[in-house]
């Protein structure tokens, strides 16, 4: 009992919070970023669907493969990576965020469906939509202004291609995509294991 008291106390002093991916005051994505319990990175990416998810035809192709999931994926957005901070302010200034540069909101986009399959890409995405509060907008995507919250876009034409010069269907400076993969398990760090080892040999000493 002594030995798991200790590495759960351990490991929970080893926890950290979502550590953010700033180059240059642009924030580019995070690491670490608990959706649901377990933890992933994230990075915001420009491009088409079909460029940045393989093919945005397969659920294989995203992360997340339910509307329940993206939404969490959605939120914990909000609640980890869009904030204010020593490294930028990017909850009140949505434009610090790559691919929504100069803008009053950003629409980090998580899709979890999508159709490829006719000339028209058909998706469906979770949208983290950033807002500068301090400004009186009307609407987003059927989302009212005035908080920062999470938004549904279910099959809707994915033309809506995120600001990228070589995109054909033309730039959204508001949208981003948000491409999510598990994080790397990390290695149980150095007070972990001097810990248990001075248990063990304790215990040893004992016997």
């Amino acid at each position: 009992a002594l030995v798991l008291t200790l590495f759960l106390a351990l490991a929970a002093s080893g926890a950290q919070a979502a550590t953010l991916d700033v180059i240059g005051g642009q924030l580019r994505g995070a690491f670490t970023v608990d959706v649901g319990g377990l933890l992933y990175d994230v990075e915001f990416v420009e491009g088409s669907c079909i460029g940045v998810f393989d093919g945005c035809d397969d659920p294989s192709d995203f992360a997340f493969t339910d509307l329940a999931s993206a939404n969490l994926a959605s939120q914990a957005l909000l609640d980890q990576v869009f904030l204010d901070g020593s490294e930028g302010s990017f909850d009140s200034s949505p434009g610090l965020t790559l691919g929504c540069e100069g803008t009053e909101v950003c629409g980090a986009m998580t899709p979890f469906d999508g159709d490829a399959s006719s000339a028209t890409v058909f998706l469906s995405a979770s949208i983290a939509i950033n807002k500068d509060i301090s400004r009186d907008f009307v609407d987003f995507l059927g989302m009212p202004y005035g908080i920062d919250s999470v938004g549904e876009l279910l099959g809707g034409q994915a033309q809506l291609d995120t600001a990228d010069a070589l995109t054909s269907a033309g730039p959204v400076d508001v949208l981003v995509w948000a491409r999510w993969q598990a994080a790397p398990i990390p290695e149980p760090n150095t007070a972990i294991l001097l810990g248990l080892g001075l248990v063990a040999l304790g215990r040893f000493r004992q016997n």
